[in-house]
């Protein structure tokens, strides 16, 4: 008998599969334009801060005034974690844990302490999203906490305890380095975690809306999608790319010599090309704003933007944009992480600071109108096979 064949064909990756609506965010590959909640991601990086990104893309609409400052105070004051919590990164640190999975250990830690879990009992978010929407608050105010704390306990410092009065880019560089940053900096984190929000079904928003499907918790979904944002092939495009410039600086080749023996040899240019994008990603060019204030700032030191700018120019030569090959979102923020001193390893807990908020937008959208996400795969293996006794093996 032979296996029984689906019908239509296998699309690796779900490529191209249409999964469900989402309202949240819409990527329009040959324009190189982002829109969330039908706002154009530039504008929201001009105008908006982290708190009013989350309420929007959370709720769909633009605060009120009164709105956002309720928001945003909330926000502010559930930063602190847990002591239990805080003893148990300080348990992962001795462990040497990657930053990435003391991440997701803490953050499944958290729903013990959010009474509208409860870990006894199945439930269901269908009526409840504003129980949704409460659980994200919690994850998204503490992940900076948790990163910035997890970074000092294993350098063997001891953790910065947040502080309400600042906006999230700068309490998280406070938290992480002991000392009130510049407001460029600031600034610059804050829109970071802003621009990063959400960008369609990726893999780990893909992750997070399978999980809560199953009407696991938000902070088991959060957790999940996490994993699948530690993967190096989703989350550390821009360690890869700054390590790549390290390795062009250390080498006794010019730029365009090491990209060509590169590209001819079969290896990736990292931070250039995008699953989605035809032409050069619209956060791209902001993060590149960014960078050129920070070289002509006090604190500004070009070294790894000037490489940066040599390999885009000599890519750009080559015709590759024409073809669809251009800079992504993480072309440029790893160099501007390196020049806010922040370690490498944890450039993928910052994506994942900005991203929790749109796995939450998904999953309100997931739970509000849910059926189990459960595709089949094509089955190629034997049929029938006779069973073979142990001692006839």
């Amino acid at each position: 008998m032979a296996p029984q064949e689906l019908e239509g064909e296998v699309q690796k990756g779900l490529e191209g599969v249409i999964i469900d609506e989402s309202e949240i965010s819409r990527v329009f590959g040959e324009e190189g334009k982002l829109l969330l909640r039908g706002y154009e991601i530039n504008d929201i990086a001009e105008n908006a801060d982290y708190p009013e990104t989350l309420y929007l893309v959370w709720n769909g609409e633009l605060p009120t005034e009164e709105e956002y400052e309720k928001f945003a105070g909330d926000m502010a004051e559930r930063r602190e974690i847990p002591p239990e919590v805080m003893d148990s990164l300080r348990n992962y640190a001795e462990a040497n844990l990657h930053p990435m999975d003391a991440m997701m250990a803490a953050t499944v830690n958290l729903s013990g302490y959010d009474e509208n879990i409860d870990p006894n009992a199945p439930q269901t978010f269908e009526d409840s999203i504003d129980e949704v929407r409460e659980a994200g608050k919690n994850i998204a105010a503490k992940l900076p906490t948790i990163t910035a704390a997890y970074n000092r306990l294993r350098d063997g410092d001891e953790p910065v305890e947040p502080r309400e009065d600042m906006d999230t880019g700068e309490n998280f560089l406070y938290m992480l380095q002991d000392e009130e940053p510049p407001e460029l900096f600031s600034d610059l984190m804050e829109t970071a975690f802003q621009i990063h929000m959400d960008h369609g079904t990726n893999a780990s928003t893909f992750t997070a809306r399978v999980v809560a499907s199953t009407m696991a918790n938000p902070y088991e979904a959060t957790s999940s999608a996490m994993g699948a944002l530690a993967g190096p092939l989703h989350g550390a495009a821009n360690q890869d790319t700054l390590n790549m410039l390290r390795e062009i600086d250390a080498s006794d080749k010019d730029v365009g010599e090491w990209i060509d023996d590169t590209i001819d040899e079969g290896g990736v240019v990292y931070g250039y090309g995008h699953r989605v994008y035809q032409t050069k990603d619209p956060r791209a060019f902001i993060l590149q704003d960014y960078a050129e204030d920070i070289i002509d700032s006090e604190y500004g030191d070009d070294k790894w933007y000037k490489l940066a700018k040599e390999v885009e120019a000599h890519m750009d030569a080559k015709g590759l944009e024409e073809k669809g090959i251009a800079p992504n979102v993480d072309f440029f923020s790893g160099t501007i992480y390196q020049q806010m001193d922040i370690p490498t390893d944890i450039y993928t807990n910052l994506f994942t600071v900005s991203r929790v908020g749109g796995w939450v937008g998904h999953m309100v959208e997931q739970y509000s109108d849910n059926r189990i996400i459960r595709p089949r795969a094509q089955y190629t293996g034997p049929v029938d096979l006779e069973w073979t006794p142990m001692d006839e093996r």
